[in-house]
C-alpha cells in the first residue's frame, strides 16, 4: 500500500527522531525502513507499526 512518506520524514523530523530510532520503535529493520520510504509503499503491518512509533493514525500516513 502507498504510504504519505512527506508526513512520515515531516513527523520524524517534528518529534526529533532519526530513521533509525523511528525503525527501532516500530519494530522494523533500519535497512528496510529506509527502503519503504524511498519506495513509498509498506506492508498493513508495517504501516501499523510506523504509525504508531509516531503517534498517529495509521490513515494519516497511507495515501487514499
Amino acid at each position: 500500500m502507498k504510504i504519505k512518506t512527506a508526513v512520515i520524514k515531516a513527523t520524524i523530523a517534528e518529534k526529533g527522531l532519526t530513521q533509525r530510532e523511528t525503525a527501532a520503535r516500530a519494530g522494523i529493520a533500519q535497512p528496510q525502513f529506509s527502503t519503504m520510504l524511498a519506495r513509498g509503499t509498506a506492508t498493513c503491518k508495517s504501516a501499523g507499526r510506523i504509525a504508531a512509533a509516531l503517534e498517529l493514525p495509521v490513515a494519516a500516513i497511507l495515501e487514499p
